[in-house]
């Protein structure tokens, strides 16, 4: 057995107290990680995982190479038929953390209010089994995501997005189909939200993913026949079975999933892509890598679709606009809202860290002088055209804009345009880019419809 244990970190201060030259030497062979203060996983020489007293070990997808937990998490051992009760596991609601509610037998009717600590019971009753982190449950779907062992899965696998799992379940048809599959899916059935009663074991099969919409999260499901059913209810008992990690650390947000990348310059930490592309960027002109078009100081309300519906009604509540419309405007001052004249509290959404604005949690809106200082100052990449602005370690697009008059995108493919959180008078100022040797921080009018960029604080 390999010599890397999970332990809490109150042990490890007793290591250090006992002797400090011991911990040194023991230190480079053991991964820390605080889990309830008890050991609960080990990784074996065969590639084998223990981890909360179940043994699982890696198998590798026929479909797509990547590697996979070859049971259920909580099975007692891999299937040897889709209905046996062995390989079941247990019975997880969606986002929740492995706190002993996925396989007890008690519920109770009280939403929780602390997704970390939601306490061991079943939470039924409702469609979901929180009342906090509710819109597109970010911090839950970030939870599931982390590769430390902390929550449904062991040290270096995590939750599967909803396409990692539809990219592995192509050939399933049905039940039998299923289990036949190389991940061996049992019909263990699944845990209603309503009663806590546990319904169709043995003749069907759920697995969830990590992936949400605005109320609900996606998981797959088998029966006599399969299908995605992308609405599920947050609060269904459903099974999870994990995928091993490969590159670096997700974020999810608003239903895209984000990694890192770090300034050469400066070292600060920024997203990999524009809020809402599916893609770091392959060109300049790299559509996938567009991203969102948000009005400045905007939250995310459907208005950033490049497609959504148009209005010249201004909004009368910044913070809340009511509906999902981009929002025009001809007159002076062409500002989207008819409020916040100064345009501070949109500033301030913008910049907080909560995950309530457009960034995800321990992210924000760069202002125009963070803007500066990674791309145009001296010391920095310096791009001067919308080809240097791709080759940079942001990889920025030609993502062009969505006019504040007429709503139309405009120079899609050849201009750059990157808003900031700062405030230029009835303004705000934004970063451009294009093919004929420009690049500036500019500043102009609030309707219009550029990609944002966040970077950690």
């Amino acid at each position: 057995m390999k010599q890397i244990i999970k332990i809490s970190l109150a042990m490890v201060g007793t290591l250090v107290m006992t002797t400090q030259s011991a911990v040194a030497e023991v230190l480079t062979e053991l991964e820390l990680h605080a889990t309830l203060g008890i050991v609960t996983n080990f990784i074996l020489d065969d590639g084998a995982v223990q981890f909360h007293g179940k043994t699982y070990k890696p198998v590798v997808s026929t479909h797509t190479g990547r590697v996979w937990l070859d049971r259920n998490i909580g099975a007692n051992q891999k299937c040897t038929s889709f209905d046996d009760a062995q390989c079941y596991g247990d019975y997880f609601q969606w986002g929740r953390a492995y706190d002993g509610h996925q396989n007890s037998i008690d519920s109770t009717t009280i939403l929780a209010s602390n997704i970390i600590d939601a306490g061991t019971e079943f939470i039924r009753g409702a469609s979901d089994w929180a009342n906090v982190d509710m819109n597109y449950g970010n911090y839950r779907a970030t939870n599931w995501l982390k590769t430390d062992g902390s929550f449904v899965c062991p040290v270096g696998y995590r939750v599967p997005l909803r396409s990692e799992l539809a990219a592995e379940v192509g050939d399933i048809s049905n039940k039998e189909t299923a289990y036949t599959n190389f991940l061996k899916l049992p019909a263990a059935g699944y845990r209603r939200f309503d009663n806590a009663n546990y319904n169709s074991v043995g003749t069907w099969g759920t697995v969830w993913s990590v992936s949400s919409t605005l109320s609900n999260a996606s998981y797959f499901r088998f029966w006599s026949v399969s299908n995605w059913n992308v609405e599920g209810e947050r609060a269904w008992g459903l099974s999870v079975r994990c995928i091993k990690h490969v590159g670096k650390p997700l974020i999810y947000h608003n239903t895209t999933t984000y990694a890192t990348v770090t300034s050469p310059y400066t070292g600060k930490v920024w997203l990999d892509r524009n809020l809402g592309a599916s893609q770091v960027c392959t060109a300049l002109d790299d559509a996938s890598c567009y991203g969102d078009y948000y009005q400045w100081g905007r939250n995310y309300d459907g208005h950033q679709n490049s497609v959504s519906g148009v209005s010249a009604v201004l909004a009368t509540n910044v913070s809340d606009v009511g509906d999902t419309f981009f929002i025009t405007n001809t007159t002076t001052p062409y500002d989207w809202a008819s409020v916040d004249v100064t345009g501070l509290v949109r500033a301030t959404n913008w910049r907080n860290t909560y995950g309530s604005s457009v960034c995800p949690v321990g992210f924000r809106v760069p202002t125009d002088v963070e803007q500066r200082a990674e791309l145009l100052d001296t010391g920095s990449s310096e791009i001067a055209n919308n080809s240097d602005a791709f080759n940079s370690f942001l990889k920025l697009p030609s993502a062009g804009y969505r006019n504040g008059s007429s709503a139309l995108m405009t120079l899609v493919g050849s201009f750059g345009y990157l808003w900031s959180s700062s405030v230029d008078g009835s303004n705000a100022p934004y970063l451009t880019y294009f093919g004929s040797g420009y690049a500036n921080v500019d500043s102009d009018y609030r309707t219009y419809g550029f990609a944002v960029r966040c970077m950690r604080d």
